[in-house]
């Protein structure tokens, strides 16, 4: 059967395959103008340098976005040794030079130390915020950034493959906040040089892996409309795969949607706990359970939504 939607009325995940000199915005933007989507949002900011996926929220699935962000990430990067660079990747100036190039062996004995709950500091040029200013502004305009260091969880680190004399490639699965361009900079300094990130690829974040991703290429070479986009959209859904899935009935739907609280039975026990709403397959809202109490924190307007049906 032929698929019917209202104009602006699809809603979901694409998975974006981001291409070496884009910035996610640049993505953002090109599937608005494209496909002539009003709500359109990235979940999680990739530099222009780094590839690899970067998932894109149309419609209501921008309701979502918090739930991916806790996600865990996993990338593959290249470092090259004896230089540090003010951005800590090969985009920026070098700032520090040594001839000094680790080999396998001390490598292998530094990288248990950045396993675990580390403390990071954020490159110079990143996203983070001092007194409401990017550091990254603070940096352009010739200032040292005042930066101070963050608590981030890194699952595994893994060498790849000894490229040259200079450069060695590395494969992490971190959580929240982690800057790759720090690792790459901290293991240069704890070997006794300097080293710096020459490329960088996201390959799985969260539920999405390369398996499903789909190249800005080939979305810019599909006909304009909504229906050729839906052959690239995974469900809202996708992202709350860790949250408990409540199946509730048409009046106790009507009453989340107006912002009411419906009780729950006992076999919903938590405290400030995440759920969402389901009636008839179709995604109601993001609550909150407390005392066998369903409590909307957003409501999704979905009722022309035919995804994950």
């Amino acid at each position: 059967m032929d698929k019917v939607y209202k104009k602006n009325q699809l809603h979901g995940w694409v998975v974006v395959d981001k291409p070496l000199g884009l910035t996610s915005t640049d993505i953002v933007r090109i599937i608005k103008r494209k496909f002539n989507v009003k709500k359109v949002g990235h979940g999680g900011t990739l530099d222009p340098m780094a590839t690899g996926i970067l998932p894109i929220a149309i419609g209501e699935a921008t309701k979502t976005v918090s739930y991916l962000m806790d996600s865990k990430k996993t990338y593959t990067f290249t470092v090259k040794w004896g230089e540090e660079t003010d951005t800590d990747d090969s985009t920026g100036n070098i700032i520090n030079k040594k001839n000094l190039y680790p080999n396998l062996i001390d490598i292998k004995n530094i990288l248990p130390k950045f396993i675990g709950e580390i403390d990071q500091l954020p490159p110079n040029y990143s996203a983070k915020k001092i007194n409401g200013k990017r550091a990254y502004k603070i940096s352009r305009d010739g200032e040292i950034p005042l930066l101070s260091k963050n608590k981030v969880k890194i699952e595994t680190i893994k060498i790849l493959e000894k490229i040259s004399e200079k450069e060695m490639s590395f494969e992490v699965t971190c959580g929240k906040g982690t800057y790759v361009r720090s690792l790459a900079r901290d293991f240069g300094r704890c070997l006794g040089t300097y080293g710096h990130i020459t490329k960088l690829e996201r390959t799985a974040y969260g539920p999405f892996f390369n398996k499903i991703i789909v190249s800005i290429d080939r979305l810019i070479e599909i006909n304009h409309g909504i229906d050729n986009l839906y052959l690239f959209i995974q469900p809202i859904e996708t992202v709350l795969d860790d949250i408990l899935a409540v199946n509730v009935s048409k009046q106790e739907a009507n009453k989340l949607k107006t912002g009411l609280s419906i009780p729950l039975s006992p076999e919903y026990i938590g405290n400030n706990r995440d759920a969402y709403a389901i009636f008839e397959k179709k995604l109601i809202a993001l609550c909150k359970i407390n005392e066998n109490v369903l409590r909307p924190i957003r409501v999704l307007n979905i009722e022309d939504q035919k995804i994950g049906e």
